[in-house]
């Protein structure tokens, strides 16, 4: 492959890879920012993301998740780079994949260097590592070094190269040694961390398994967890290897046995043939040699479990530099969901929306930004294929305190091929320009471009569904009449959340100080009021013992107890995890009453359910009139009486 090239403008390069949540994406990606960073390259990052498996964490598959995040490699079209960069590997990953060959189609028409396939394509070569070769190696050292003979293997997805040539390599290694390799032999996984189903699934079939061999390091995670739920130890009483050498393979205890493919030096062979593209060489595909990594997994010596759980130290720094990660990761996204916030108002006009979008990006760090919707919303759904327009329109171009917004109007228009020269203005080169594509539900509505760190691609990825949701919102109050059911629909159920506990269905804090304060101020100064606060027994124990599910259940289970002892008038809140504050106006009688109506329910269900816990309230009240006592002093006194109900629950829930 060969290309003509003008020296007189900056050379520009599109990486596209799968799920940036991969280890193995993240390390491409960093990998080859390292290796040009010293060029004149203008870099483009388009990264997918693999949605399905976490909505099928809430029994709730939608694959029109992954089709609007896979149109991202298509809005390359309206950049044109000089090169695209494709780990085709990871992009092929994901469900209903497109050929290496159909892919490309819908890329700009110019040369390509493909990662992880090998397939034969026009104008582009490809840069692999031997995949087959390190697999079978991994696998022989297994027979011959631990002699090992009932082997099983966890594969990648069945549709992608490199899952192929290791599969092969596995079961060529297998024959050749007179091993037999049945159907149950095989699972699939999807090359992340959350095939622990399927590897189950292998050991039940094959109960007698010496050894596990995984396609990736991140499916090896599974194995180990699966294993240790067995009772048993990887590396000792099943052994383990994966294939990629990712940065915590060494850190796993034990220490991960694997095919080390060397990231920097195929980044370093590909950042070389841009090179000898810019320069006018002709350049070929090459294929890299992997090396298997001999670790304590497989059994031989290294680092092993004990079976004390007792980590190493260099193990333990790891882990709380990971520990580290999540909670800026937690804060990065408490910053985005807030966001928007402050600009979402009723009847906000589209110039304004995002001139206060714009500065508050700024605001956060955020150097340059654009957005650019298409000229309708596009419809999508998982059966459907994305087909963009010829031309997107510019509603907000963003540089340091820079900010240039577009009424619908007047928004420009920029066709195919436009884009990058329209975020080149000034003179600007933008070294890492990431790629998010702005949708809600089954509307499709246009791209956010943003210059960033790696390091910030999760929190950016985040801040673009809130935005996709901020858009919605928008485009909404421009149809409002059209629209006015579905806007007030909208309205209600935020309102709602607002004041509502999403689990009880009860108020939370706010929506009880509310109706509270509207309660009282229905009557007069001299009616009397009981102020009520319980407590779930021992929640924490039903949790860690348990489980957070079984803790959920016994918070509900309260909550229906206080709405059947109490007035239908009360107002009942849930202000905590297990704290629950209650206001009655009082007819006559003692409040005390409820509390043994409560304890007393309690009991009934305890006998009437099997559950391995026994479901305690505290109660806490004080009487009250609005003349002399204002809310928040009875409540204070309701649970200084609540501290002292507590000195009797049962020291143990668990039955």
């Amino acid at each position: 492959m060969k290309i003509n090239f003008s020296n007189e403008k900056t050379f520009s390069i599109a990486i596209m890879t799968g799920s940036f949540h991969t280890d193995y994406s993240r390390m491409i990606v960093d990998a080859f920012c390292e290796q040009l960073k010293e060029e004149n390259i203008q870099i483009y990052l388009f990264q997918g993301f693999d949605a399905t498996r976490y909505l099928s964490l809430n029994a709730y598959v939608d694959d029109s998740f992954d089709r609007h995040y896979y149109s991202i490699f298509e809005y390359s079209n309206f950049l044109k780079p000089d090169l695209l960069i494709v780990s085709f590997g990871t992009i092929s990953a994901v469900p209903s994949p497109l050929s290496l060959q159909s892919f490309l189609k819908g890329m700009p028409q110019m040369p390509v260097i493909v990662l992880e396939d090998d397939s034969k394509i026009e104008n582009g070569i490809s840069v692999t590592v031997d995949n087959y070769g390190g697999m079978k190696a991994c696998v022989e050292h297994l027979i011959h070094e631990h002699g090992c003979t009932k082997i099983v293997y966890v594969s990648g997805p069945e549709n992608v190269s490199d899952s192929k040539l290791r599969l092969k390599g596995y079961q060529d290694a297998m024959r050749e040694n007179g091993l037999a390799v049945g159907q149950e032999q095989i699972v699939y996984g999807d090359f992340t961390d959350q095939v622990d189903s399927i590897v189950r699934e292998l050991l039940h079939y094959v109960p007698d398994a010496e050894a596990i061999v995984c396609a990736n390091d991140e499916m090896a995670e599974s194995a180990y967890r699966v294993i240790r739920e067995k009772g048993l130890l990887p590396g000792k009483d099943i052994l383990v290897t994966g294939f990629d050498d990712n940065d915590f393979a060494k850190m796993m205890n034990p220490a991960l046995t694997t095919v080390r493919q060397d990231f920097l030096e195929v980044s370093s062979m590909a950042a070389k043939k841009v090179s000898d593209l810019i320069n006018g060489e002709k350049i070929e595909s090459e294929i890299i040699p992997a090396k298997l990594i001999v670790r304590g997994s497989c059994g031989c010596k290294g680092n092993t479990d004990d079976g004390s759980g007792v980590l190493e130290e260099e193990q333990t720094n790891k882990a709380y530099r990971e520990h580290s990660k999540v909670k800026n990761l937690q804060s990065e996204n408490i910053i985005s969901s807030l966001i928007l916030r402050g600009i979402l108002t009723r009847g906000i006009k589209t110039k304004d929306f995002f001139d206060r979008l714009g500065r508050i990006l700024n605001q956060i760090g955020t150097r340059r930004s654009y957005i650019a919707l298409l000229p309708e919303p596009l419809p999508v759904s998982h059966t459907s294929q994305l087909f963009l327009p010829e031309s997107i329109r510019l509603y907000m171009k963003q540089v340091d305190e820079d900010v240039i917004s577009y009424d619908h109007a007047d928004a420009p228009t920029v066709l195919r091929g436009q884009m990058q020269q329209v975020m080149g203005e000034r003179g600007i080169v933008h070294k890492q320009m990431a790629v998010f594509p702005l949708f809600s539900g089954e509307y499709h509505f246009g791209v956010f471009f943003v210059e960033l760190s790696r390091e910030s691609m999760l929190f950016y990825y985040t801040l673009s569904l809130e935005i996709g949701t901020g858009i919605s919102y928008l485009l909404l109050t421009l149809e409002e009449e059209k629209a006015h059911l579905e806007l007030e629909e909208k309205n209600r159920q935020l309102d709602y959340s607002a004041t509502h506990d999403a689990l009880t269905g009860l108020y939370n804090r706010f929506g009880t100080i509310e109706n509270a304060e509207a309660l009282i101020a229905e009557g007069t100064d001299t009616e009397v009021y009981a102020a009520l606060m319980a407590d779930l027994d021992h929640l924490k124990q039903i949790n860690d013992t348990l489980g957070h599910e079984a803790g959920d259940t016994a918070i509900k289970r309260t909550a229906e107890i206080l709405r059947k002892v109490l007035p239908k008038e009360a107002v009942i809140g849930r202000i905590g995890g297990d704290e629950f504050e209650c206001v009655v106006k009082m007819k006559g009688g003692d409040p005390e009453n409820f509390a043994v109506q409560i304890r007393k329910m309690c009991d009934e269900y305890n006998e009437m359910t099997d559950n391995p816990y026994y479901l305690g309230i505290s109660v806490g009240y004080a009487l009250f009139s609005p003349k002399d006592t204002v809310l928040s002093d009875a409540m204070k006194k309701a649970d200084e009486k609540l501290y002292q109900a507590k000195q009797s629950r049962r020291k143990n829930v668990i039955r």
